[in-house]
């Protein structure tokens, strides 16, 4: 793969660029910034990264309220996550084959988690098959009309 990270989130502070920043300050790692990239060329993005990153930050106006459906895309592309715990990340990423939750603002945290990954990368099969049986449109449909007829 190309790049051994990938950052897909706009550039504003609260999606945390400036923290990769940081972590990756004088090294070799090739971490691509991607933004404005039209929703189509993403899954050629996330192919060539071994590594998505969502280093999240909660502010008092802003939280994640759910996963990034761009962890999602990555694991079903194979790659490793490495997300910030923002408020509902570490929730939903816990349980999920090759990902790892870190401290929010913490660019050692960060850059530790990742390297652990790129020593013995290997495509994330486990994060791939457990984000199709927990994310496809079946078990998503499933869910929700457990939770209607709960009702």
């Amino acid at each position: 793969r190309d790049y051994d990270g990938l950052f897909t989130a706009r550039q504003v502070p609260e999606k945390g660029a400036r923290v990769l920043q940081q972590a990756f300050v004088d090294t070799d790692y090739r971490i691509y910034y991607a933004a404005g990239i039209p929703y189509h060329g993403m899954p050629k993005l996330y192919n060539r990264a071994k590594i998505h990153f969502t280093p999240s930050l909660d502010t008092p106006s802003w939280r994640e309220q759910f996963m990034p459906y761009t962890n999602l895309e990555a694991l079903l592309c194979g790659c490793k996550i490495v997300a910030s715990n923002s408020k509902s990340m570490a929730e939903w990423l816990v349980p999920a084959p090759g990902s790892a939750i870190v401290p929010q603002n913490d660019p050692g945290a960060t850059r530790h988690a990742a390297e652990e990954f790129l020593r013995d990368w290997q495509v994330n099969i486990e994060g791939m098959e457990w984000a199709r049986k927990h994310f496809s449109c079946q078990a998503v449909a499933e869910k929700l009309d457990k939770i209607f007829r709960s009702l």
